[in-house]
């Protein structure tokens, strides 16, 4: 946050240099200077620039007193002044302003080195609890393995003792056994001789009836070549055959497409012949009908006439006989 002498310097400063560029001191706005200066509040502006209003409005006053000469170079001496003045304060702000930058930088390094540092030491902190309690475990393992070892060593001798003692019967079963096994290798030999003898004899037999049955074999496949030449006789008959069977057929086809041509012909003519039938049953009726008609109307002028006849003979019959003179 920028301090107020900060901003008022700058108030005076930057209204000097609008001043210098032209613009009338008394037209100078808070919205100018802030515009400019870009920190402080519109308050303190504010104040410091009504105050260098007031003291420009005295030296302006004192300027008009004196001769224009001394009145110049007192403004000169002013603008330089407020130059130097600006410079300096240009070079003090921003030898400040690094020097802040380096601090914050500083302040900044070290608070990361401080949160590497903590976060090292609660690392190293949680390695050690870890530590401890791999320790913990490592000696109650260790307990464990010394019980397991003392135990294991007691198992040992007792099945060093067992093993002793199974070595021993089994050199007894294993002569025992050899005993045994010669006895029946012996007689598996001699098994083994009859049965080799037995399967020399059936073989013999095998072989005898396998000849047998070759030649059997050789008669049946004479056999099925005569039923072989026999078929191929029979289905070249059977092929010719079926080659008539075939040309008869397509002449039967032939047959039948010129019977379904001359159907459709007759048929055809048929339809034809319906529709002048129908066409003449309709003409039939219509001339019944007006045969209907006109011998109705004959009858209806028949009536007419009977009556007009009747009509005609009641004069004749009422009228009086002329007198003879």
């Amino acid at each position: 946050m920028a301090r107020t002498s900060d901003t008022r310097t700058l108030t005076r400063e930057t209204a000097a240099i609008l001043a210098a560029e032209g613009r009338a001191p008394h037209t100078l706005t808070v919205d100018q200077i802030y515009e400019v200066i870009r920190q402080g509040s519109r308050t303190t502006i504010n104040d410091e620039l009504k105050r260098w209003k007031a003291e420009r409005i005295q030296a302006d006053a004192l300027a008009s007193t004196l001769p224009p000469a001394i009145a110049e170079s007192m403004r000169a001496l002013w603008a330089a002044a407020v130059d130097q003045g600006m410079q300096q304060f240009a070079v003090e702000r921003d030898t400040l302003t690094e020097a802040r930058e380096a601090a914050l930088a500083s302040w900044r390094e070290q608070g990361e080195l401080l949160a590497q540092m903590q976060a090292q030491q609660d690392t190293l902190t949680e390695q050690v609890t870890a530590l401890r309690a791999a320790l913990e475990k490592a000696q109650h393992a260790r307990a464990d393995v010394e019980a397991a070892r003392a135990v294991a060593a007691a198992e040992a001798m007792t099945l060093r003792d067992t093993l002793d003692r199974e070595r021993h019967d089994r050199a007894q079963d294993r002569a025992e056994a050899h005993g045994r096994l010669e006895a029946v290798h012996a007689t598996h030999q001699a098994a083994l001789t009859e049965q080799a003898q037995a399967f020399r004899d059936e073989l013999n037999r095998a072989t005898e009836r396998l000849q047998h049955s070759e030649a059997q074999m050789l008669k049946q496949i004479d056999d099925a070549r005569v039923i072989q030449r026999r078929a191929e006789t029979h289905l070249t008959k059977v092929q010719e055959q079926n080659t008539g069977l075939r040309t008869e057929l397509a002449e039967l086809r032939q047959r039948t497409r010129r019977d379904q041509q001359e159907l459709a012909a007759a048929q055809h003519t048929l339809t034809a012949l319906r529709s002048r039938l129908v066409e003449t049953e309709a003409l039939a009726a219509a001339r019944e009908r007006a045969l209907i008609t006109q011998t109705a109307q004959a009858e209806a002028a028949q009536r007419v006439i009977g009556t007009l006849e009747a009509a005609l003979q009641r004069p004749r019959r009422g009228r009086p006989q002329p007198s003879a003179s």
